[in-house]
């Protein structure tokens, strides 16, 4: 199993880096006395000498006022109690400490032992299951996959055990004398004996000789649970583990002289009630043989079941395509009438304004838009062809020093109400519309060719030494027909940009039909005419 490694932050549990104060628990009678230098030992105090301490105020505090034995006490008090310190981080080792000093007043001497096979074994009789490889638990596979990678080669477990609601697994073996029933050692511990993380070697001999078991709980799993042999190697794998942060507490014998640590007897704190984890065989196909036989009917049941759903849904799916081919031969008689029959050809021009008329009204409302008000700037204004009208707008913006209510006051003279100012009050615009009624061009103007709009542009344009900004504008068939069956149209966009008003400009394509108007801009600081149009025409058939 592979374990979480990370630099130690600290060799206490405090948190801290520094050594705490290592005081005996005081005694009821007295305050302590002063006592001369101490050896060095643990960061709790001395680790036996704690636990020997704490005996006989656990014994005062068994028996009342009249020396009558009271019943025993729940170490740290209640279990709800417990669990509120590990949540809050308050769990203290001097706590733990006192608490195993307490229960090992209380308990009954209990002797354990590892046999030759690596098991634990209380007074010589019960066995318990130690040693198992303990991994984290995949609900969506079996757990005979599972043990089979967990094992060597062809030699997979044949035992295993349940942690948790399904999260963790140990996996053991039966030739090392395990087997199912016997309870994992591991999950024999209680949250009130230690609480939160703790990490524990124990020192036990037997037919084995010295061996040091070595178990840790983490974050609410089991983070060790291994048999040593050698003691320097014991002590290397304790010291490994204590890397890991916040340890509640960490249990080792007390010759290794580790600080931070607490020296306990595993027959002290190993409380062997509630529902601990027990083997079962990995191998359960004779526990399911009773309902293997209902199962596969059930199974087979299903599986006709569905069959003739499937039956039923391809029926269905055959019907559906049948009906949409049915549609779409509809829909091809419908195209193949309608072929047949003359399409109304409805050029892009008609029903607009001729540019003449266009630039005379832009040109008007241009004259009503051009105000000044005192620190403001009036910006280009624009006009353009929007549905049955020609609108023109304005936009003016604050200068530094202007005021709002120069301006309101300004286009309250000029006769302006509607006036947009925009959401910080430094710039506001008034669109002024003015419909133009029916358009000055239908459908029997006879449009020229690209080629002949091309020559008559070029000719006058560069006889009169003149460079107005034109291009080809040829819009693909999907942007241009809107249904089946209307030509394909593309037009020259012509600009004209000058000083002055584009009267006379625009005579010079007067002749030339289809002109539609695109836009008018005026520069009021520059006193420059942009003028954008159309000049459109049928596009050949390779454009």
């Amino acid at each position: 199993m592979k374990r979480p490694r990370s630099l130690s932050l600290f060799r206490d549990v405090t948190g801290e880096g520094d050594e705490p104060e290592t005081t005996a628990p005081p005694t009821p009678e007295a305050a302590p006395a002063e006592e001369p230098p101490a050896p060095r030992r643990g960061l709790f105090g001395r680790r036996r000498e704690a636990a020997e301490a704490a005996a006989p105020e656990a014994e005062a505090d068994a028996q009342d006022a009249d020396g009558e034995a009271r019943p025993r006490r729940r170490l740290f008090g209640r279990r709800q109690r417990a669990a509120s310190q590990v949540e809050a981080g308050a769990v203290d080792a001097m706590d733990v400490a006192a608490g195993i000093a307490t229960l090992a007043a209380d308990a009954d001497p209990v002797d354990f032992e590892i046999d030759d096979q690596g098991r634990l074994v209380e007074n010589g009789r019960k066995r318990y299951a130690i040693g198992l490889l303990w991994l984290p638990f995949d609900v969506d596979r079996k757990i005979a996959e599972q043990a089979g990678e967990a094992g060597f080669g062809d030699d997979a477990p044949d035992l295993y055990a349940m942690v948790g609601d399904r999260e963790q697994i140990g996996f053991g073996f039966k030739y090392n004398g395990l087997k199912p029933g016997m309870a994992a050692a591991a999950t024999l511990f209680s949250d009130e004996v230690l609480p939160g993380n703790w990490l524990a070697a124990f020192e036990m001999s037997g037919d084995m000789g010295q061996s040091w078991w070595i178990v840790a709980w983490r974050d609410g799993q089991i983070y060790e649970d291994r048999v040593i042999t050698d003691g320097g190697d014991a002590q290397g794998a304790f010291a490994a583990l204590q890397d890991a942060p916040n340890w509640s507490a960490m249990i080792c014998p007390v010759a290794w002289d580790i600080d931070g640590t607490i020296d306990a007897d595993l027959g002290s704190i190993l409380q062997k009630r509630g529902r601990p984890a027990r083997l079962k065989s990995t191998n359960q196909l004779r526990a399911l043989l009773p309902i293997a036989i209902p199962v596969v009917l059930l199974v087979v049941a299903a599986i006709a079941g569905y069959l003739v759903w499937q039956n039923i849904v391809e029926q269905r799916r055959l019907e559906e395509l049948r009906r949409i081919e049915a549609e779409r031969r509809a829909a091809a008689a419908r195209a193949a009438q309608a072929a047949q029959q003359p399409v109304e050809i409805i050029p892009p021009w008609v029903g607009l304004p001729s540019t003449e008329r266009f630039y005379e009204i832009c040109a008007r409302s241009f004259q009503e838009l051009l105000i000044f008000p005192t620190g403001w700037r009036q910006q280009p204004m624009t006009c353009s062809v929007s549905g049955d009208s020609i609108v023109a707008q304005a936009t003016w913006r604050r200068e530094s020093g202007g005021r709002v209510s120069w301006f309101l006051a300004t286009m309250e003279d000029a006769g302006f109400e509607n006036i947009g100012l925009d959401s910080n009050l430094d710039g506001a615009t008034i669109p002024l519309r003015e419909p133009f009624g029916e358009g000055d061009m239908d459908k029997s103007l006879r449009a020229l060719s690209a080629q002949e709009v091309s020559e008559t542009l070029t000719l006058r344009f560069d006889t009169l030494d003149l460079s107005p900004g034109f291009r080809l504008v040829a819009p693909r068939p999907d942007q241009a027909r809107e249904q089946e069956g209307q030509p394909i149209w593309s037009y020259h966009e012509l600009t004209f940009r000058e000083s002055t008003p584009l009267q006379e400009y625009l005579k010079l394509v007067s002749d030339i039909p289809a002109r539609v108007p695109e836009q008018l801009t005026y520069d009021p600081y520059n006193q420059t005419w942009t003028m954008v149009m159309r000049l459109y025409h049928e596009a050949r058939q390779d454009e």
